[in-house]
């Protein structure tokens, strides 16, 4: 706390977790002045974007009062959602990586939900069940959600939690998903593994 400092940071689990599927990381600092000629640059398949501090409220009309909130990777990261719009890039987004994609298409959120951070529990999937089971235990690291009529009219809901948030979502048109849960984190799932390869080979349909 006495280290004032800004930093960008990732937990080095997924850099474990790159390994361990073969992906190749390339990580995208937040702050860069022109995004789209540095993304431009990188000649990126996909791109992740993870989970982390909290989205500030103000960008979905919220006046809600959160700390740890971090405008530039806000403003930086609804830049490089509208890179992956302009030039058919797959997105994922992770934890807060999908809700930053939700509060980019005119969704919401809600706040302080009980019973989603750090435990395990069931969700039921409607699509994608090459890749999931239609009832699938996943990890839960959030205290913020997005409720079925806080979802944005652009993206659709392929999971969803027993007390009914929001767990998966995607616009195939757009190569947009989004998952509530952390890959990177136990357990390791091999179906959510041939999910994010396929996305960023665009086999998903």
């Amino acid at each position: 706390d006495s280290y004032n400092e800004m930093r960008n940071s990732l937990a080095v689990d997924w850099i474990n977790y790159f390994n361990k599927i073969n992906l190749f990381p390339i990580l995208i600092p937040h702050g860069i002045f022109d995004i789209h000629e540095y993304l431009d640059n990188l000649k990126l398949d996909g791109i992740i974007i993870s989970g982390g501090n909290n989205v500030n409220p103000k960008l979905y009309s919220s006046n809600v009062e959160l700390n740890s909130v971090y405008d530039t990777r806000d403003l930086g990261e609804f830049e490089i959602i509208k890179y992956c719009l302009n030039n058919k890039i797959p997105l994922l987004g992770v934890c807060r990586g999908m809700f930053i994609i939700n509060i980019f298409f005119n969704g919401s959120l809600t706040h302080n939900v009980k019973k989603h951070v750090n435990v395990k529990h069931e969700i039921l999937t409607n699509r994608f069940n090459g890749y999931f089971n239609n009832k699938q235990t996943v990890n839960s690291f959030h205290k913020h959600a997005i409720k079925k009529n806080d979802l944005a009219l652009e993206l659709e809901c392929f999971a969803i939690s027993q007390d009914e948030y929001v767990e998966g979502i995607f616009n195939l048109e757009k190569l947009i998903f989004g998952i509530q849960w952390h890959p990177e984190r136990e357990p390791f799932d091999k179906g959510t593994v041939s999910f994010i390869k396929d996305i960023m080979q665009k086999k998903i349909k």
